[in-house]
Order: C-alpha cells, then structure tokens, then sequence
C-alpha cells in the first residue's frame, strides 16, 4: 500500500504510513528480543504461530518475510526458527571445511571444463571431475527447489488459506535477483549436458562464479564492498550506453559526411576543416618545396588534425 501511494503522489498520506510502519517495526523487534532473553524455544515457536489478523492467517516470520522487516527476520529468533525448519536439527557444524564446500566444486568444474571435457561416448568415458559436477548439480537443483514441491497448508477456514500456493511461491522467488541468477545457472548447465557444448559449459560456469559473490555478501569485510562495487557497476553500464550511442551516432554522421552530400558537412566547423584541407592540398600543389613552406604545411596539417580529432 505504501508503494502505491507513492507511485499515486500522495505524499502526506504516504509518509504517515511510512511513520507508522517503523514504530510497528520498532515494537515487534522490541518485544521479540525481550522475549528471546527470556525464552529462546518460546520466541522460536512463536515465529511458527499461526494468527487470523483481520480475516487473514498468517504467522510472524511469514509477514516479516512479505514485508521486507529485515531488522526483524535478522533477529537470533528467526534465524534458529528458519535453520530448525530448513536442517531439521541436522545442519552440520559451521566449520571452514564447509565453508569452502562451493569453492571446491567450482574447481572441480574448471577442471572439468579446461581438461576432460570430450565426446561424449556412454557413462565409461565420464571420468571422476565431471561426475562430481553433476552430483553437484542435482544436489543443490534438490536443495533449492525442495520448498517448493511442499504441498500448501491449509486452514480450516478453506476462505483463508493458512499457507501459499505454489504460484505464489513461484513469483516471490523469482522476485530475488539471486535466484533468477540461479535459475539461469541451472537451465545452462542442462543446456551444456545435452549439447556437450564448451560455450555452454563455459557461461554455466559463470554464472556460478557469480553465484559465489552471495556467499560472498554474507561476510562482514567483503559483503559491503560488493554491494558497493554493484551500485557502482549499475552506473558505468547506464555511462557506457550513454558513450556507446554517441559513438555510433559520431561513426554515422562520419560516413554521411565521407561518402555522401548531407549539408550538415557543409557548415560551420566543417566548412573550417575542409578550407584547411584545400589550403593543405594548394600549399602541396602549387608552392616550391622551401623550408619555410615545408614549416607551414606541417602545421596546416598538424591543425587539421586536431580539428578532425575533436568534431
């Protein structure tokens, strides 16, 4: 609603919204740290709690999520309540081995890539690096879309449904640049698969490298960076487009202005180069070869130069 009223010029109406919103956010955090301190499993369970709010059911963590209450979702409370549901009590431990658990198979890949990669002549000539990419690459295709082959919940008012359905889920997924960027990576790499193709090969596995900078964004010194790094990027693409137009519109008026009779060639700046030039081509022609007047063609044409150069 806010977004909305935003987009409709309501200013006043929109910042009292945009008020309000944070106080409510201030006070869900608040009470969700006094509780965390009192009662860790309670604040755990309780971001699993199912309300009807205004004929709506929905839980804590679902409306946090679908309103974008980073502070909130953040919180410990969440965060154990989210790795219970995902890992079901059986994440392993957050080691340096683990951490590296990406790295490696992006190895594995480019070594797959850059020395085994061959025709493809039954399973007995797949050898053990490209084995590893493809156990890879279903595991984490598993792992990421296991969510949403879940069958929804639903309540027992069947007018509100306690969970969502998988359109629902589809969209909200694909809201996140990062998972599109996923969703890329994977249909290129079964792409590759089929054809056998290295180009294919080669842009799955950038794609990955880029999937790498989210895992990235999640550490204290380099996260910041790369978000910056980002922001700066979106600004020299939008400054090369810029550059980009003005050079094919240069290299065309040059051409017209080479090849053909346009009267944009014909005034101003260019009628100045073109008498330089015809003073060259006369001092050339029609003048004995002095010194003095080899002085004077060589800076004729040193000045028709620059004023080639900057038009």
């Amino acid at each position: 609603m806010v977004s909305k009223l935003k987009k409709a010029r309501e200013q006043s109406l929109h910042m009292e919204l945009v008020k309000q919103r944070r106080i409510f956010a201030e006070r869900a955090l608040y009470l969700q740290s006094a509780l965390y301190k009192e009662e860790a499993l309670l604040a755990m369970d309780l971001m699993e709690t199912k309300q009807v709010v205004l004929d709506i059911t929905v839980s804590p963590i679902e409306f946090a999520d679908d309103n974008m209450m980073l502070d909130f979702i953040s919180h410990p409370s969440c965060q154990r309540c989210l790795n219970r549901i995902w890992f079901k009590e059986l994440g392993a431990t957050w080691t340096g081995v683990w951490k590296l658990f990406f790295l490696a198979a992006l190895i594995c890949y480019s070594a797959f890539l850059m020395d085994e990669l061959d025709t493809f002549d039954g399973v007995s000539s797949l050898k053990p690096y490209e084995w590893i990419v493809y156990v890879y690459t279903l595991a984490d295709m598993l792992e990421e879309y296991r969510n949403l082959a879940t069958l929804p919940k639903w309540s027992n008012n069947t007018k509100h449904p306690g969970g969502h359905s998988w359109w629902y889920k589809l969209k909200k997924y694909l809201y996140n640049f990062w998972n599109i960027l996923d969703v890329v990576s994977y249909i290129l790499t079964i792409i590759a698969i089929a054809t056998r193709s290295r180009r294919f090969f080669s842009l799955s596995l950038f794609t990955m490298y880029m999937r790498f900078l989210f895992v990235l964004l999640m550490t204290r010194q380099l996260g910041p960076k790369i978000i910056m790094i980002k922001e700066m990027s979106v600004c020299y693409i939008m400054q090369i487009c810029t550059q980009s137009t003005r050079i094919c519109g240069m290299n065309q008026a040059w051409n017209t202005g080479e090849y053909g009779e346009s009267s944009l060639f014909h005034t101003g700046r260019f009628r100045a180069m073109q008498a330089l030039t015809n003073l060259k081509e006369t001092a050339e022609l029609h003048v004995p070869p002095t010194e003095q007047n080899g002085k004077t063609i060589l800076i004729s044409s040193v000045v028709t130069s620059m004023i080639g150069y900057w038009l």
